[in-house]
């Protein structure tokens, strides 16, 4: 059972850096082609929803609360969570400048 827990835990970590990268790519899309109501804010529901259903998920099995990553989450681990999350959206930033930039 303790390794379900754990596991649960970095599986929602995990997600919940993928949602943090979407959320990244999503700022770029607007600041590239601008909000369109009625096809972006489907998929923000969508991808929210999925979160807290992971974090739901999370809580029921392990009664942790915290949203942010997991309350016993080893230093190491949080910090190569944010370094992917750094370098993927340093990335992104970076792809999307040259591929938006004038030829």
């Amino acid at each position: 059972m303790q390794s379900f827990k754990v596991f649960t835990k970095r599986i929602y970590a995990i997600f919940y850096v993928l949602y943090n990268l979407w959320l990244v790519s999503a700022f770029l899309i607007f600041l590239s082609e601008g909000f369109n109501f009625s096809q972006d804010l489907p998929w923000f529901f969508l991808f929210t929803a999925i979160l807290f259903i992971a974090w739901l998920i999370k809580f029921l099995s392990t009664k942790d609360k915290k949203i942010l990553f997991y309350a016993d989450i080893a230093p190491v681990e949080l910090r190569i969570y944010i370094l992917i999350f750094l370098l993927v959206s340093i990335w992104m930033v970076t792809g999307s400048a040259t591929v938006n930039s004038p030829q």
